[in-house]
């Protein structure tokens, strides 16, 4: 499973990687090339080949940049993302000095990332604190550990986690999430409709990580009515009704055209 994650994480990065040297780009991520793997532009033909839904990485990057904006214009002043892999949005971004990010990954994720961006001569715009813990464990005692407030407001940032959680690990997940949530905080995520995991065309991509032993797990026909069962109120797109999202930049064609049947969801308590 780890070198699964470790792969992910590659791939995520070579997606960004190639989106920042497109004159349209969506997204950009200057720093997104010194984490890829080896032969980055053969891993994005590979995972196009197998119908991997690979343009949503650009995509929930910037529904994700422009939620994390709304909620520092409300003052939210600490950042919680779960997963965090090589995200760079502490470097990326124009963050506020007095915020605190906190990432959480896997023992040895976020160290060598941060030393190769530190090698490159980087430093972020905001405090990161990186928390070294398994989500499948005690991570909320990590992260409170590591100096994470829970009477104050958090922007929760969950991209490409859902998708190998099951319902049950995934209600739970929430639970605790909403257990550290003050009034005010707000959570983005993407998980998988029930169609997903149904539709043919996918079949041969979720073979192939089932092979990896990374399977695709999560889905859900109402992530509002499920964030609402745990108290948040959700605003809950697909790639097709994106351009209906009032606070986001309309997303090209090229992009949302690409995946189909995976919810982007933004929501507030």
């Amino acid at each position: 499973m780890d070198e699964a994650v470790q792969s992910t994480n590659d791939w995520m990065a070579a997606i960004r990687a190639h989106e920042t040297t497109r004159a349209d780009r969506y997204l950009r991520d200057p720093y997104a090339t010194l984490l890829t793997g080896p032969d980055p532009e053969g891993t994005l033909a590979a995972l196009r080949a197998m119908n991997s839904p690979v343009d949503i990485v650009i995509v929930r990057g910037r529904f994700g940049d422009e939620a994390l904006t709304r909620a520092l214009d409300r003052g939210v002043r600490q950042v919680v993302s779960l997963g965090a892999g090589t995200d760079t949005r502490g470097y990326r971004l124009d963050l506020p000095e007095d915020l605190v990010l906190y990432e959480l990954d896997l023992p040895g994720r976020l160290a060598a990332k941060h030393h190769l961006l530190a090698t490159a001569g980087l430093t972020p715009s905001c405090r990161i604190s990186p928390v070294e813990t398994d989500l499948r464990g005690d991570w909320t005692s990590a992260l409170a550990a590591a100096g994470h407030r829970p009477d104050r407001p958090t922007a929760w940032i969950v991209e490409g986690l859902f998708y190998y959680l099951d319902p049950g690990t995934a209600d739970t997940l929430l639970g605790q999430l909403t257990a550290r949530s003050a009034p005010d905080s707000s959570i983005q995520l993407d998980i998988p409709a029930d169609d997903y995991l149904a539709d043919p065309d996918n079949t041969k991509w979720l073979a192939y990580l089932v092979e990896r032993g990374s399977p695709f797990l999560g889905h859900t026909a109402d992530p509002t009515g499920w964030l609402a069962g745990h108290g948040w109120t959700a605003e809950a797109y697909q790639p097709t009704t994106l351009d209906t999202c009032p606070w986001l930049p309309p997303p090209p064609t090229r992009l949302t055209s690409t995946y189909r049947h995976l919810w982007h969801v933004h929501a507030t308590r």
